[in-house]
This record gives C-alpha cells, sequence and structure tokens, in this order.
C-alpha cells in the first residue's frame, strides 16, 4: 500500500516542476501570457519549479516512508531477478534506438524552445510524426487506433475549449 500511496503522491509532486508533466502547467503559462504578456519558456518553467517540485516530492517520500514503513525493506531476490530480465531482453533493438533518438529530440526542442522558438505543442507533434514514419518510425496507426481513448481525448479538448470560450467572453470573470 505505501508504495502506490508513494508513487501517486511523488508523481503529483515532481509534476509541478516539469512543464510537459501534467496540463494544468502549460494551461497555467498560457494564462500567465494572456495576462501580463510574459512567455514562460521549457527552460525558465524547469528552472523555477523544478527545485521546489523536487524538494515537496523528497518531504512526500520521506513522510510516506515514515508513516506507511514497508513489511520489509528488500525483495529477496529481487536484484537478480531484475538483472536476469534485463539480460534476457539482449541489446537493443533498431526500432528502440529510433524511439530514444525522438525522445531525445523532442527533449532537446523542449529545452531550446526559448532559443529556437519552437513551442513544446509542436515539438511533441513533430516527435508524435516521427514514430509513425513508415520505415523510421515504430508505431502502426491501426495498434494505436485499436486501443486509443478518444472519449478522454474528447472531454479534454472539450474542456479546455470551455475555459477559453469562457475567458474570451468574459463569462469566467
Amino acid at each position: 500500500m505505501g508504495l502506490l500511496l508513494t508513487l501517486a503522491f511523488t508523481n503529483s509532486t515532481i509534476c509541478a516542476g516539469i512543464l510537459t508533466a501534467t496540463t494544468p502547467n502549460p494551461i497555467t503559462i498560457d494564462y500567465i501570457r494572456q495576462a501580463s504578456g510574459v512567455t514562460i519558456s521549457y527552460m525558465d518553467w524547469l528552472l523555477y519549479g523544478f527545485p521546489p517540485a523536487f524538494v515537496m516530492t523528497m518531504i512526500t517520500w520521506w513522510f510516506l516512508r515514515r508513516t506507511f514503513r514497508p513489511e520489509q525493506e528488500e525483495i529477496p531476490g529481487g536484484g537478480e531477478y531484475i538483472r536476469k530480465k534485463l539480460a534476457e531482453k539482449g541489446k537493443m533493438t533498431g526500432a528502440e534506438w529510433r524511439t530514444l533518438f525522438v525522445f531525445l529530440l523532442v527533449i532537446l526542442l523542449w529545452a531550446t524552445g526559448g532559443i529556437t522558438k519552437i513551442d513544446t505543442t509542436v515539438a511533441c507533434f513533430l516527435g508524435a510524426s516521427l514514430l509513425f514514419m513508415p520505415k523510421f518510425g515504430v508505431i502502426r496507426w491501426k495498434d494505436t487506433n485499436r486501443d486509443a481513448a478518444y472519449h478522454i481525448l474528447m472531454i479534454s479538448g472539450g474542456a479546455l475549449a470551455m475555459g477559453s470560450f469562457l475567458l474570451q467572453t468574459g463569462a469566467a470573470k
């Protein structure tokens, strides 16, 4: 139980420090931009937001470890089991290397967005597009389409659109 609570709580605290980790962060940046004209870059958010988020995460982890003490500190044979499973996987495949490349490219674009003027959303779309590219990509549309949760996208998109509409019309004031 303590492990699940630790995952849930520390995920919530650390996400505050990474711009692209959770939906409210970019929405906050947009509100700040609309209200003040100041644009906050990915690196600005990371520079000012990550240190306090990291401290909150460590305090949360410490508190949960003290409140919900683990029944045992170590799983007997756990380390050996993980090493064995990693060895069974073998070397990284070409698809795994391409995925790592896209992941690092998107992070680089996020980090340099203040210089390159490439928005975090554009960087994400570029990365997703590369993952679907014929001959290079590692994802097929039919596989993604089969398991996609479009209802969540529609609800989230609708909520964001409604909030923007309320702000634009002045109804939210």
